[in-house]
Formats: C-alpha cells, sequence, structure tokens
C-alpha cells in the first residue's frame, strides 16, 4: 500500500512511449521482492530456526541462496522488460529493504511474543497440532 501511494505522490512514467495504467516511481515488484529477500536473510542469521526444520547451517544458507538471487532477478526483470527505469528499480529495492528492516527491528521487538501465543492457541484448537 506505501508503495501505491508513493506512486500517486511523485507521478513519474513509466519509460517508453506506451501510456500504461501506473505510475512507474518506485518499482513495486522490486520492492516486494527485495522486502522478502532481506527480511528473509534477516531471519535466517538472527531467528531460531523453526523446530519443524532440520537444525542445521544449511538450513539457513539455503534459503539464502534462493531467495537473493530470485529476488535479484524480479527487480533486474523490471528494466529489461522495459517496465521501469533503473532509478524506479533502485527506488523500489531500497524501499523494499528499508520496510524489511522495520517490520524485522519490530517483531524482535516484541511482536513476535503475540505470533507464538497465536501459533499456540491455533495448535490448541486445530487437528494439525495434534
Amino acid at each position: 500500500m506505501a508503495v501505491k501511494m508513493v506512486k500517486k505522490l511523485i507521478r513519474q512514467e513509466r519509460p517508453g512511449n506506451k501510456r500504461r495504467k501506473t505510475y512507474g516511481m518506485p518499482s513495486t515488484h522490486s520492492t516486494t521482492s527485495t522486502y522478502y529477500a532481506t527480511y528473509i536473510l534477516l531471519a535466517a542469521l538472527y531467528l531460531p530456526i523453526h523446530q519443524s526444520l532440520p537444525q542445521t547451517s544449511t538450513t539457513r544458507i539455503l534459503s539464502l541462496l534462493i531467495v537473493l538471487p530470485w529476488a535479484t532477478m524480479i527487480a533486474l526483470s523490471r528494466l529489461w522488460l522495459g517496465h521501469h527505469t533503473l532509478a524506479q528499480i533502485s527506488v523500489g529495492c531500497t524501499l523494499g529493504f528499508g520496510f524489511a528492516c522495520l517490520w524485522f527491528f519490530i517483531w524482535v521487538s516484541g511482536l513476535n511474543e503475540y505470533g507464538v501465543k497465536a501459533e499456540q492457541s491455533w495448535r490448541s484448537h486445530s487437528a494439525f497440532g495434534k
């Protein structure tokens, strides 16, 4: 939602002569993919591994080997396909990185305790947790 609001404030057209329905600055794809890649990176580095996953360093490294190239390719694809300029992609990546760092900080500063309580409640009320 924040990216959509920024697009409407800046109102920078996309590259090329075609008139598109939405503005180009910042790239929503770049913002979203960078957000998830950054959040996964921070989680892999700083949070405990969920008990349902193997408790090895490979578990942490494998996720990074998947998400970092994935996010990079999505951002670059927007440039290659001519949907965005390098500046629009760069601003999108910067916003995604910033939002991910902000939400990760909020999560580790206490919001995760609500997540643990919600998971415990869900397990006690569902067939999956038994």
